[in-house]
């Protein structure tokens, strides 16, 4: 058996942001979002780092999810959005957001987040405004929600049992119907393995 070494350019740090532990990477639109400890930061494309926002947490995995306009982090606690224009950030004070968000995700004008007993869509490209009517949960086989993804035009609930498919059929209080041919009865113990 023959061996070929190839060479491979080294690594070179193109940005340090102060603090510990990284809790989650999102990219948009060019421009690269990190969490640091309690920090939120954008990195544009000459590696210039710009602090954000303040996290009431610092450690844990965060989530991201963009709509065009707003970036939704949740933290395992609460939720935050960043106003991409405007460079806001902000701690989601709506009454209805719910509370102890595992994941979020983005589709068709909606983020959604999930708890470990249901998903909650927001308003329409409103990641500030929340309907307490608008959830829907596992319903084939109730268990234990673990995230909540967008794929293939598909809301994807997984819970630690059971993972259930939704689309989206303009519904009164949720928009996101169950669709009843597709079901797995296989779930995920990890939700920041989705």
């Amino acid at each position: 058996t023959k061996l070929l070494a190839m060479p491979t350019p080294g690594l070179s740090l193109a940005v340090d942001l102060s603090g510990s532990v990284t809790r989650g990477l999102f990219q948009f639109n060019n421009v690269l979002y990190a969490v640091k400890d309690n920090k939120f930061y954008s990195i544009d494309t000459s590696f210039t780092a710009t602090e954000r926002g303040t996290l009431n947490t610092s450690t844990g995995i965060v989530h991201m999810a963009c709509n065009g306009t707003e970036i939704i982090i949740v933290d395992g606690t609460t939720g935050y959005i960043f106003t991409i224009a405007s460079s806001g950030f902000a701690q989601i004070s709506d009454p209805d957001f719910p509370a102890n968000p595992i994941t979020c995700t983005y589709q068709d004008g909606y983020f959604f987040v999930n708890t470990t007993q249901y998903t909650y869509a927001s308003d329409l490209l409103a990641g500030t405004v929340w309907s307490a009517l608008s959830f829907a949960s596992a319903e084939s086989d109730p268990d234990a929600l673990v995230a909540v993804i967008s794929d293939h035009r598909e809301l994807i609930m997984f819970g630690k049992n059971t993972t259930e498919f939704f689309y989206n059929n303009a519904g009164a209080n949720f928009p996101f119907t169950r669709n009843t041919g597709a079901y797995l009865q296989k779930g995920c113990l990890a939700p920041h393995s989705v």
